[in-house]
This record gives C-alpha cells, sequence and structure tokens, in this order.
C-alpha cells in the first residue's frame, strides 16, 4: 500500500520556513505474536460484512482478553532520518522509512510456523519433528540475511509456542484448514516476504514450463518474464532492490547447483535438482497464492469483459473494483484455485494494480474504475497473456499422482486411499 504524506506534509510545511531546523524521524518496529484484530481483518477479505459496534461487543472483547493468550511483543528502533534534506522528495522518504521499519522488524515463531505449515499445506506424513527441522533450516537462513529472529531457547519451545498461539493441533500436522484459518495464518507469514522478495518471483519465472523443458535462456529473458510479478511483488512490500539483473545475478551465483552455463553464456535449469531443492520449494510458494489471485482477476475480466470489447471495438467497456471483487467471490466454490489466500480482497486490488503498472488496464474517473488498455481488447490478445499467468502458477497436481516421498498408501487419508484402491 502507498503511504501517506498528510503528517509528513506538515511536517514538511514547517521546515520550509525554519530552513536551519531539523526533524529526525525514528521508525518503529510493533510485532505481536497473535493480533487480536486478525480475525474481523480476515472477515472482511473475505467480503464479510463489518462487524458492528455496539456495547455488547465492547464488553465482550475486554472480557475476552483475561482468556486469550497474546503471546510475547517485540519492540525495536530503527535507524533515524534527517527530514531536511528530504523536503522535495517525501516519496523517497517515505519508502525509506518504510524500508527501516521492515529492517528493524522482528520475525515472530507465529510468522516462522504459520510460513511452514502453508508451505506445507495437505502434505502427508508431516510431522513435529518436521516442522522442528524446517524452523531450524528458516531460521538459519533468515539470521544469514541479517534478519532478527525472536528468541527462544529451542526450537521445540519456538513451535510449541506458536502452535498454542495459532490453535493449531500438534497432531496431524499440517491440517486442512478453513478459509478463515488458511488468511489468518498468511497474515502472518507475509511478514516474510521482505526477506525473500526478488527471490520469489525468480523462482516462480524459473518453475514455468519453459524453463523446466530443459530450454536455453539468457538473464535477459528472465528479467524480462519477471516485470508483471515484479510489479506485482513492489505492491505487496516495499523493496530496495532496483536493479533485477543484478538480483537474478546474485541468485544464480548463490545456487550454482541448479543451473547449467555453457561455453557460450547460455543457461539452463537443472530439472531434478530444481524439484527437490528446499529453498525453491519455500520461495516460490510465498508467490503462488498472489499468482492464482492474479489468474482470478484475468479470469473474470476475459469472462465479463473482454467479449463486450471484442464485439464493440469501437466502445472500450468500464468496470468497477467493487465489480472484479464481486465475479472473483463468484467462484469461490467452483475449486478451480488451490490457495484460499487468492479470495483475499486485499490481493485481488493488489492485483489490479499490478495490472495497471504492467499496462494491460488504466484508470477512469478515479482509482477503482477500470478499463483494458487498447493492446489487449482482443480476446487472442487477452488469452495470450492469460496463458503466460497460467504457466506462472502451481501445477496443479492430479489426486492420483502421488508423491515419490510418499512412505506408504497406508499414511494417506482415507477417502484417497479409497480413490486409488478404487
Amino acid at each position: 500500500m502507498k503511504p501517506r504524506f498528510g503528517f509528513f506534509n506538515m511536517i514538511a510545511a514547517y521546515l520550509e520556513k525554519k530552513p536551519k531546523k531539523d526533524v529526525l524521524i525514528v521508525p518503529i518496529s510493533i510485532d505481536y505474536d497473535k493480533v487480536l484484530e486478525v480475525p474481523d481483518y480476515v472477515a472482511q477479505l473475505l467480503g464479510k460484512p463489518k462487524q458492528k459496534e455496539s456495547i455488547f461487543n465492547l464488553i465482550k472483547s475486554i472480557f475476552s482478553l483475561f482468556f486469550n493468550r497474546g503471546g510475547y511483543c517485540y519492540v525495536r528502533f530503527g535507524d533515524s532520518i534527517s527530514m531536511q534534506p528530504s523536503l522535495n522528495a517525501m516519496d523517497q522518504l517515505a519508502k525509506n522509512v518504510s524500508l527501516e521499519m521492515q529492517a528493524c522488524g522482528t520475525i515472530t515463531s507465529t510468522c516462522l510456523v504459520s510460513a511452514i505449515l502453508l508451505w506445507h499445506r495437505n502434505a502427508v506424513g508431516y510431522t513435529l519433528k518436521d516442522l522442528h527441522g524446517d524452523i531450524q533450516w528458516l531460521v538459519q537462513i533468515l539470521t544469514g540475511r541479517n534478519a532478527t529472529v525472536a528468541p527462544f531457547s529451542s526450537i521445540d519451545m519456538l513451535a510449541d509456542h506458536a502452535l498454542h498461539i495459532l490453535n493449531h493441533p500438534t497432531t496431524p500436522l499440517p491440517l486442512t484448514c478453513s478459509a478463515d484459518q488458511i488468511l489468518s495464518m498468511a497474515y502472518y507469514r507475509n511478514h516474510l516476504m521482505k526477506d525473500f522478495l526478488p527471490d520469489m518471483c525468480i523462482t516462480t519465472v524459473l518453475s514455468s514450463p519453459f524453463y523446466q523443458s530443459k530450454q536455453k535462456f539468457t538473464i535477459d529473458m528472465v528479467v524480462e518474464d519477471m516485470q508483471l510479478i515484479w510489479k506485482f511483488a513492489q505492491r505487496l512490500c516495499p523493496t530496495g532492490v532496483s536493479d533485477l539483473k543484478c538480483a537474478v545475478e546474485s541468485f544464480f551465483s548463490a545456487f550454482p547447483a541448479l543451473v547449467r552455463k555453457d561455453d557460450f553464456g547460455n543457461l539452463t535449469i537443472e530439472a531434478t535438482a530444481w524439484r527437490v531443492d528446499r529453498f525453491v520449494s519455500f520461495t516460490r510458494m510465498l508467490m503462488w497464492p498472489f499468482m492464482d489471485a492474479l489468474e482470478l482477476v484475468m479470469h473474470v475480466l476475459k469472462q465479463h469483459v473482454a467479449p463486450l470489447n471484442e464485439k464493440h471495438r469501437q466502445k472500450h467497456h468500464q468496470f468497477s473494483e467493487r465489480q472484479v471483487v464481486h465475479w472473483v467471490h463468484s467462484l469461490i466454490q467452483s475449486g478451480m484455485i488451490e490457495h484460499h489466500e487468492a479470495f483475499s480482497m486485499e490481493s485481488i486490488k493488489q492485483a489490479l494494480a499490478a495490472l495497471v503498472d504492467y499496462g494491460v488496464l488504466m484508470h477512469q474517473q478515479n482509482d477503482r474504475v477500470y478499463e483494458i488498455m487498447p493492446k489487449y481488447t482482443t480476446i487472442a490478445a487477452f488469452e495470450q497473456l492469460n496463458h503466460r499467468i497460467q504457466g506462472l502458477r502451481k501445477p496443479r497436481r492430479k489426486l492420483w499422482e502421488v508423491q515419490a516421498s510418499t512412505p506408504a498408501y497406508s499414511s494417506l487419508p482415507w477417502n484417497l486411499t479409497a480413490l486409488l484402491i478404487y
């Protein structure tokens, strides 16, 4: 979300009159193991009506504080930022403050465990021991990237604490959850995105069918194919990365076993190593729910708007943000999307914003009314773009395609086992 400048503008107006004075902005990060407002926030994301304020609800919420375990709160202060040199660059000042707030943030236990449970959602035979191993691995990755992780005396204590806060049973792990539970865990998981933003875009692109078919490619090709999802990622989380080519080169340098380079500088993905790599699997999991949101938006526009533009070439049909949200939510029961987070109103709104940034849509009248750009008004052009987006989504696994890591059919859920036997 773009920052607001009302308070900054008030201070800037004062400093313009007092050029010898300065104001220091101190970024503060306050992170909670449990945010009490998350259930209400999730309900609004799913389009449910906002709970009306009343004395009864106020008393109920106060009473519940005595029985809810909220966990720990972490407060950290970032480096101060001088405001006087940035009076003519409020955008850059706001970005610097946002980045510094992110840098001084704390990765909580619920953030770690939520990310891992959503990574292995619907997995078969996943145990508490596996969870501890994944937490240990993820903590090592984060500390290697200078992130601050919540201090616990042991990984076991961290996992038990987070599972209790999340009201998640210890067996089975992970548990197939409702949309509300998944969105609640996604709220905590998304705090990790700042530490993996370029990586999750790179691994998503390189996991697409073209790159996995042993085709030769160059870094410039990867950068070009990243443009749309990178614009989406920047909408989701502020980042200090400005040179995508350097980010891709750094990725290949960090993971040399995943690519093969020939004498002419062309690259090829090592498909076998890529499929089993832990880091690749985790980072693309962070991006796949948002790719599903992008696919949902493209699907409803292709269904409701593109045919009208094709039929009436001289008239570009407008549509509102509210219409898109309604069209997308009508598909909730369709089963076409694996990630429930994709139906979040915020994901849908940011997908629309990314399509505007990429040049597929443009604003009309105000920020909530859109129309398709002339380049994509034909169904053929729209379908071509949609096909590219579909290639960046998580491949749909058939029920009978049991993973090789599955120990035995006896460990499968009873309904899936019955289907296989039948």
